[in-house]
C-alpha cells in the first residue's frame, strides 16, 4: 500500500497520511507493517526506508512518565489555594478562641476584684 509521510529536520516521521500531503514523501509499505502499531514518530527515513529507533521510543516514554508524574501548574495552584484556604479557616478559629479566652479572663478579673 502507499502512504505519504512528512519528515522533521532530524529525519524522523512526524506525520503520515493515506492521501497526499505536502510537503511529504510517498512510500510503499505493507499494511501489516509494525509502523502502524508502534509510535510512528520513532521511525527515521534513511535511504528511502523507514528505520525504527528503539532508543527514541524509550526517550519518548521516559519523558511521558516524567510529565505524568509531575503535577501540572494548574493542579499545583489549586492545591496551594486549598492549603491557603485551610490555613485561613484555622486562623479564624484561633482568633475566635483568643477572643473567648480574653472574655473569660476579663470575667475572672471582674469576679476576683
Amino acid at each position: 500500500m502507499e502512504i505519504y509521510i512528512s519528515i522533521d529536520s532530524a529525519g524522523y516521521v512526524d506525520s503520515y497520511s493515506y492521501s497526499e500531503i505536502s510537503p511529504g514523501k510517498k512510500i510503499q509499505i505493507d499494511e501489516n507493517d509494525l509502523f502502524f502499531q508502534r509510535m510512528f514518530t520513532c521511525y527515521k527515513f534513511i535511504d528511502e526506508k523507514l528505520v525504527y529507533d528503539e532508543k527514541k521510543e524509550r526517550e519518548i516514554l521516559l519523558k511521558k512518565q516524567i510529565k505524568d508524574a509531575t503535577p501540572s501548574s494548574e493542579k499545583q495552584l489549586i492545591e496551594t489555594q486549598m492549603a491557603l484556604a485551610d490555613m485561613y479557616e484555622q486562623n479564624n478559629k484561633m482568633q475566635q478562641q483568643i477572643v473567648r479566652i480574653q472574655a473569660e479572663l476579663e470575667n475572672l478579673k471582674k469576679g476576683k476584684l
